[in-house]
């Protein structure tokens, strides 16, 4: 299996930086200019979940499930113990900043974590004519991935190719170099089920609601999943992820996706020049 830690470095050259004596005689203002114009430079890794990255993940998953109650321990010991195929973001060797892994549904129905994500999102679809899927998805013997994908918002946009390439690499290798035949099996996904966030306008009472329109997706790749899925419910969630006042007007909203796997390629392939 190939190495697949990286490393990413967003930079620039900062303004007049080493310039001391101009620096000593520049004005207040010139400094504090100089200030915002300057850029520090920041090496964003990927790494292999491991143990110790267990309460930057915890934080990073905290309202996964909205703000329920739900075994969020056991579903970050079991992201942490898939160590081939999962990656965990980090800027200068410090806490996890993102995440992003795939589970076997099937392989891993039976654990309470995998359980709580069920019945949160087949509560959430009960009004929706999506349910039938869901359920379906769910008992299937097909191999589905859930995809899990959680970053600070001031992670950089640029990283989203490289950490999509990676886990969909990743998944990939391990149809070939896992252990046993099950194991490289289980990894051969047929479909990937999503549960993401986007915002929406609200709309006045006596207009008509478009529930499929005018989404705005906090994270570029969603945008494309959703283009690209087979189908999506979604549902409003309580907890809030920006201030009051840069969401005046807006809806917050769940967004359930399934995706084939005959897709993936086509969204790598957007994505790049969405980003890039």
């Amino acid at each position: 299996m190939k190495n697949k830690r990286k490393g990413k470095e967003i930079a620039s050259d900062p303004s007049d930086e080493d310039d001391d004596h101009d620096a000593s005689h520049s004005s207040d203002d010139e400094e504090s200019e100089s200030d915002e114009n300057s850029t520090v430079n920041v090496d964003f890794e990927f790494f292999d979940p491991k143990p110790e990255d267990y309460h930057g993940v915890k934080l990073l998953l905290q309202n996964y499930l909205d703000d329920c109650e739900w075994d969020i321990a056991g579903f970050v010991n079991l992201i942490l113990g898939q160590t081939r195929v999962g990656t965990i973001v980090k800027a200068g060797g410090d806490d996890p900043i993102g995440l992003i892994t795939a589970l076997n549904i099937r392989r891993y129905k039976e654990l309470p974590s995998i359980q709580a994500i069920r019945d949160f999102l087949v509560k959430r679809a009960k009004n929706s004519p999506e349910l039938s899927k869901l359920q379906a998805l769910w008992q299937s013997d097909k191999n589905v991935g859930l995809l899990v994908s959680q970053r600070l918002m001031n992670v950089p946009l640029e990283l989203c190719p490289p950490l999509h390439d990676a886990i969909f690499d990743e998944i990939a290798w391990a149809t070939e170099d896992e252990s046993s035949a099950e194991l490289r099996e289980s990894f051969k996904f047929q479909q990937y089920l999503i549960q993401t966030r986007v915002y929406k306008e609200k709309v006045p009472k006596k207009q008509p609601v478009n529930e499929d329109g005018n989404f705005i997706f906090i994270k570029p790749e969603d945008e494309l999943f959703f283009q690209l899925s087979s189908w999506h419910f979604t549902f409003p969630v309580q907890a809030e992820t920006m201030l009051a006042h840069q969401t005046k007007g807006l809806q917050l909203l769940g967004l359930v996706m399934a995706v084939s796997a005959k897709q993936i390629k086509a969204f790598r392939s957007k994505l790049k020049g969405l980003v890039c």
